[in-house]
C-alpha cells in the first residue's frame, strides 16, 4: 500500500505512471522495523524510502515473490517522497481530502474478520472491527456515495 500511495501520487504530480519497486521495500526496509515477505508497516515502509532518498522502480529492481538481500541501486529510483499531508486519526473528512488533492493514501485496516478475508463484493461493513488492531494494509483510491452511505474504493493486496 505505500508503494501503491507514491505511484499515484507521483504519477498525478509528473503526468506519468512509473511503476515502483515493491521488492526494493521488501528486501531493504528491515533495518526500519518490516519483516520482508512477513510484512511490515506503511510508516516503516515510508521510513526507509525517506532515509534511502528514493525507491526504484519495478524494472530497476523487479519484484521475485520472496525476500533477497538488499541490492538497492540508486541509478534506478522512480520516485521520493518530498512531502506529506497529516490526516487526524478518525478524520474521515481530512482523509477525503488528502485523497482528492493528494492521491491514494495507505491505510490500516483490522483484517481479523473471516468477513474480511473473504470478502468478495459489495460494500463492506463491519461495525465491530477494531480501529487500534491494524493487520493489514490497503490503499485508498477514491470514495462515493449510494443510498446505503458513503463509502471507500478500496485497492487491496495480498
Amino acid at each position: 500500500a505505500a508503494i501503491g500511495s507514491l505511484e499515484g501520487m507521483s504519477s498525478l504530480a509528473r503526468g506519468n505512471l512509473v511503476r515502483l519497486s515493491e521488492q526494493n521495500v521488501i528486501d531493504c526496509s528491515v533495518s526500519y522495523g518490516n519483516h520482508g515477505c512477513q510484512g511490515g508497516t506503511i510508516y516503516d515502509a515510508y521510513q526507509y524510502i525517506l532515509a534511502n532518498e528514493g525507491v526504484d522502480t519495478a524494472n530497476g529492481y523487479p519484484y521475485r515473490g520472496r525476500q533477497y538481500s538488499c541490492s538497492f541501486d540508486s541509478r534506478y529510483i522512480g520516485a521520493e517522497i518530498s512531502g506529506s499531508v497529516e490526516v487526524k486519526e478518525g478524520d474521515e473528512y481530512s482523509l477525503m481530502a488528502a485523497v482528492a488533492n493528494a492521491g491514494p493514501v495507505a491505510v490500516g485496516v483490522d483484517a481479523s474478520s473471516k468477513a474480511f478475508r473473504y470478502y468478495s463484493s459489495g460494500i463492506y461493513n463491519l461495525p465491530g472491527c477494531s480501529s487500534y488492531s491494524l493487520t493489514h494494509a490497503l490503499l485508498i483510491i477514491g470514495y462515493s456515495s449510494s443510498s446505503s452511505g458513503d463509502y471507500w474504493l478500496l485497492k487491496n493486496s495480498w
